[in-house]
């Protein structure tokens, strides 16, 4: 019977604090003990209630961590799982735009490099080629799309190159 009042007694104390292992013991020490089960049914909820928080308190930090990162797949799942756990909608919807600007960022990226391949490769067929005027909008699209440098170097030379070849051959035809 002290045992059972002690049970109750710890587990009344802990049903009014905050943490989840504490209250779990009392729970498992009142259940061993024989505590009135009414007053095991109120802990257990107020375990289920604050095991709840837990996990989405846990959720809306993870949530948070992922918004202010750079993985778009991790903000997904962060995303999906605050809304199995039923995270308040403005973390969730912060999270959204987050996830938005972060597609936009990519598709923006993605697009940057498309088009320095594209510059890269008109580049390389242009310097294969004796068009001045090709290859100098060659070299100013891959200066303006980020080609690397050591390429539009080579590409430099070679319209130097032509050019320089084009005046000698009009001076050669105004002999």
């Amino acid at each position: 019977e002290k045992r059972k009042e002690a049970a109750s007694k710890a587990l009344d104390t802990a049903a009014g604090g905050q943490d989840v292992e504490v209250l779990k013991a009392a729970v498992e020490e009142a259940q061993s003990a024989g505590v009135d089960k009414d007053i095991l049914a109120k802990a257990e909820k107020t375990l289920q209630r604050l095991q709840e928080q837990a996990i989405q308190k846990e959720a809306e930090v993870a949530l948070q961590a992922a918004a202010s990162g750079k993985d778009i797949s991790a903000l997904e799942a962060a995303i999906a799982t605050a809304l199995s756990v039923k995270i308040g909608s403005k973390a969730v919807a912060d999270a959204k735009k987050a996830l938005a600007s972060l597609k936009e960022l990519q598709q923006a990226a993605e697009a940057a490099e498309k088009r320095k391949e594209a510059a890269s490769k008109a580049l390389d067929t242009a310097a294969g080629g004796q068009d001045v005027e090709v290859l100098k909008a060659a070299v100013e699209e891959a200066q303006s799309a980020g080609v690397d440098k050591d390429i539009l170097a080579k590409a430099e030379k070679t319209l130097q190159r032509l050019q320089e070849q084009a005046i000698q051959k009009e001076a050669e035809v105004a002999l």
